[in-house]
């Protein structure tokens, strides 16, 4: 299990190529609560894919519904999503 290695991170997108590519993206909850009982909070971070390879169908609301799923996740703590949105990115590329 990749987990297991305590200086791997994971960065979670693009989430709407994660599951069936349909905003509000619910279907890809359980694999984020998987993802973050396996690695924590603050080795997972949110990732765009702006750009590709996966392109979404309407990339402004989907970036905004992809931001919102983690923000209405009931099973993280709003200090997950802090790190899983910002704060672990920051960290990482930061060192803070």
């Amino acid at each position: 299990e990749l987990a297991r290695h305590p200086r791997l991170m994971i960065k979670f997108g693009p989430i709407h190529g994660l599951g069936r590519d349909e905003a509000p993206f619910t279907d890809v909850l359980r694999l984020l609560q998987r993802t973050v009982e396996a690695f924590g909070a603050e080795r997972c971070m949110w990732e765009s894919d702006s750009g590709g390879p996966i392109e979404p169908k309407n990339p402004r609301d989907d970036m905004i519904a992809s931001i919102a799923l983690i923000r209405k996740a009931e099973f993280l703590t709003q200090s997950e999503q802090r790190l899983i949105l910002s704060g672990t990115a920051e960290a990482f590329f930061f060192n803070r």
